[in-house]
């Protein structure tokens, strides 16, 4: 006979009085009350969920792990092509690499021996259209020079390399998009400067019209006057005198 004791300790149970489990046979299994207790405790434990699983939503968590993500890989690229700049208007030639003429350049323009890594043409090769050269160097502080000093170009003594040669830097997409949308505020913050001021020297010119006028309607009048009065036309009129009205006599 096996027996457990009851809830709140009223007394005894006889499993004796309970048929056995289906398929378990005629053995019995000793059970007691405080095994049924625990096991039914941790099950309900299991089924609770924690506080940090209940507070975030999956949707919000995976779309702020996904954005983490996305600053991390693009911080990543941009230090990755922090030794890489493109050169836009650069000709391919036939007696020199892209090695050779990219050297050459910046030797020519800035002074500057840049130690290449490897060099290569982006896009596709059409008709009539020169593929930018992408440039990567060893040291990030070679091409950050170079990115630095290519407003030179603009006053190089070789004229194709003046009007066609151009470096940047090369930006990923991001980037890209803030540097573009940073200039375009510098463009509306000078165009707004710079119809400002003409505003402002029209209606000067204006004024000065205006006072030129009232100078020439006074000058002419006053030399329309006989020559001794011209003299006396400021000591006559007076501004405090009595309007005029007239008599009888006067009328007569």
């Amino acid at each position: 006979m096996t027996t457990i004791a009851g809830p709140g300790g009223s007394g005894l149970v006889d499993l004796t009085d309970f048929p056995p489990l289906p398929g378990s046979g005629s053995s019995m299994v000793p059970v007691s009350f405080a095994s049924v207790a625990s096991t039914s405790t941790s099950a309900s434990a299991d089924q609770q969920p924690t506080a940090s699983s209940s507070n975030v939503r999956p949707g919000v968590k995976s779309f702020r792990e996904a954005a983490v993500a996305a600053v991390y890989a693009d911080r990543a690229e941009s230090d990755r092509r922090a030794a890489s700049f493109i050169i836009h208007g650069m000709p391919t030639s036939n007696s020199s690499s892209d090695k050779d003429l990219t050297a050459r350049l910046c030797i020519g323009e800035f002074g500057l021996l840049p130690d290449i890594a490897f060099t290569k043409r982006l896009g596709r090769q059409l008709p009539g259209k020169v593929q930018p050269l992408l440039v990567y160097l060893k040291e990030r502080t070679q091409a950050k020079n170079i990115v630095v000093s290519a407003r030179q170009l603009r006053q190089s003594l070789d004229l194709f390399t003046r009007d066609n040669i151009y470096i940047n830097e090369n930006l990923t997409v991001a980037a890209a998009r803030a540097a573009y949308d940073q200039r375009c505020r510098r463009r509306q913050i000078a165009n707004q400067r710079s119809s400002t001021r003409l505003q402002g020297q029209g209606q000067g010119q204006g004024q000065g019209q205006d006072q030129q006028t009232l100078q020439t309607t006074s000058s002419s009048q006053t030399m329309s006057l006989p020559t001794g009065d011209q003299h006396n036309v400021l000591s006559v009129l007076d501004a405090a005198a009595p309007s005029f009205l007239p008599t009888k006599d006067s009328s007569t």
